[in-house]
C-alpha cells in the first residue's frame, strides 16, 4: 500500500463521470449530460456518480478488496425484498433507499479494482449474478408488499409462479447446459461447431420481424433497468405517504404476464429447429 498512488476525490469524479457518461451512451444512446432530453437519467447518474465517486476515494486507502464490496451489493439487492416484504413501515423505507442506492456499490466495485489493480473475471461474475439476485429479491418483495397491503393471497402465488417461471425457463437452461458442456468436453472444437452461435440472426425471416418488435416491447415493460425499478419505488412511496392506490397491484399482475409470456416464449424458442445446436 506505501507504493501505491492514490487519486484525488476531484480527479476520481472525474473519471468516474466520463467513463459512466460515455459507457450509457454507447449502450443505450441517451446523453446523460442533457438534463432536458433526459431528465431523470441525468439526475440518477449524477447521484450515483458523485456517491460511488466518494466510496471510492475512500475505500482506497483500505484493504477492502473490490469483490468484497460486490458481495455487500448482492447482500444489499437481497436484503431489499426481505425489508420490502416485512410490512413495517420503517424496514420498508429502509429498503426503499437501498434498492434506489445499491448502484452506488455496483459503480464503485469495478472503479476500485481499477485503482487497487485487482480485476478478475471472478468480480464480473459477482456483479452480474448481484444483479440477478436484486432482481428476484425486488420482484418477491414487491409481492410480498402487495399481500400485505389487503392480505390478498393471489400476490404470494403471483410471486411463486414468477420466480418459478424464471427459474424453470428451457430457454436459458439449454444456454446453461450447452455451455457446461462446452467446459466439460474435450474436443472442444468439435463441439463449437455444433452449436449454432448464430441462431439469433437467422431465428427471425424478414416476414416475421414484427415478432421481434413484440418481443422487445415485452421485456421492456416494467425490466430491470433503473428507471423502472425507481418508478415502482415511486408508486409505493406516494401509497405510503401521500395516497393509497391500488396500482401497485395493477404493475405486479403486468410484470407476471410479461414473465409468463417470456417464459412461453422461451419454450417455443427451445422447441425451434437449429435453436443452440444445429442440424
Amino acid at each position: 500500500m506505501k507504493n501505491r498512488k492514490y487519486l484525488g476525490l476531484q480527479d476520481i469524479r472525474k473519471i468516474e463521470k466520463n467513463t459512466r457518461v460515455k459507457k450509457i451512451k454507447e449502450l443505450t444512446g441517451q446523453d446523460m449530460n442533457n438534463f432536458l432530453k433526459n431528465p431523470y437519467s441525468y439526475l440518477k447518474t449524477r447521484y450515483i456518480s458523485e456517491t460511488s465517486s466518494l466510496l471510492v476515494y475512500v475505500l482506497q486507502f483500505t484493504n477492502i478488496s473490490p469483490n468484497f464490496v460486490t458481495s455487500t451489493y448482492v447482500f444489499c439487492g437481497l436484503s431489499v425484498g426481505f425489508l420490502l416484504a416485512t410490512d413495517n413501515l420503517i424496514a420498508i423505507c429502509i429498503g426503499l433507499f437501498i434498492s434506489f442506492s445499491k448502484s452506488t456499490i455496483d459503480w464503485a466495485d469495478g472503479f476500485l479494482a481499477k485503482i487497487k489493480n485487482k480485476t478478475s473475471q471472478l468480480g464480473h461474475v459477482l456483479d452480474c449474478w448481484g444483479a440477478q439476485v436484486g432482481s428476484y429479491s425486488f420482484l418477491i418483495g414487491v409481492g410480498f408488499y402487495a399481500y400485505n397491503k389487503d392480505s390478498e393471497i393471489i400476490f404470494i402465488v403471483l410471486a411463486i409462479l414468477i420466480l418459478l417461471f424464471k427459474a424453470i425457463d428451457l430457454k436459458n437452461y439449454a444456454y446453461h447446459l450447452a455451455m457446461y458442456d462446452l467446459v466439460q468436453t474435450k474436443n472442444k472444437k468439435k463441439y463449437l461447431n455444433k452449436l449454432n452461435i448464430n441462431f439469433k440472426k437467422t431465428s427471425f425471416s424478414k416476414n416475421k420481424n414484427y415478432l421481434k418488435i413484440i418481443k422487445e416491447i415485452i421485456i421492456s415493460i416494467f425490466d430491470d433497468r433503473s428507471r423502472s425499478v425507481d418508478f415502482i419505488l415511486l408508486i409505493i412511496i406516494i401509497d405510503l405517504f401521500f395516497y393509497e392506490t391500488n396500482l401497485i397491484k395493477y404493475i405486479y399482475f403486468i410484470i407476471f404476464l410479461k414473465t409468463l409470456l417470456l417464459f412461453s416464449g422461451g419454450l417455443y424458442l427451445a422447441n425451434s429447429k437449429n435453436f443452440i445446436f444445429k442440424k
